[in-house]
């Protein structure tokens, strides 16, 4: 298992793109930083030669995904600052890079089912979150698959 340090130094500048890294380019935009790293972490694991841009609240979350392409989002519903439903509404209504991607989106409140965003590449997943299936999503979302799947 990866170090919570081994983590933070394979994240990559907001500048990293897919081509650099040679994988999936993801962004974990959640607030729990212990959540964020273990998040990230597997990501790593699972999606060889991937990078994993970590942001804390969704305003820098949104501003990113303005310039930066991503291959998949996952998003936390309730982070500080612009909300999940708020960032997925900006951009997939922008112009930016990110009006297809699939985002993953993270909730604790398992009283919300609702499906406001099913027509917009999103899945919804409760916390606390079963790994194996997060990651099986994310595969079939991006249309990768690590050579331990094949």
């Amino acid at each position: 298992m990866l170090s919570a340090n081994h983590v933070k130094s394979q994240v990559s500048p907001w500048w990293a793109s897919q081509k650099e890294a040679g994988g999936v380019n993801i962004l974990i935009c959640e607030d729990d930083e212990d959540l964020a790293t273990m998040l990230a972490e597997k990501f790593l694991d699972y999606f060889n030669d991937s990078v994993c841009t970590l942001v804390a609240n969704g305003d820098r979350a949104a501003k990113e995904l303005e310039s930066v392409p991503y291959d998949f989002i996952n998003l936390d519903m309730n982070v500080p600052g612009m909300k999940g439903h708020q960032i997925i509404r900006h951009i997939r209504d922008g112009e930016g890079p990110n009006r297809r991607t699939p985002i993953i989106l993270l909730s604790a409140d398992v009283s919300d089912s609702s499906d406001e965003f099913a027509q917009e590449l999103v899945v919804k997943i409760h916390k606390p979150v079963q790994m194996e299936k997060l990651l099986e999503i994310a595969a079939v979302m991006t249309n990768y698959f690590p050579k331990a799947m094949e």
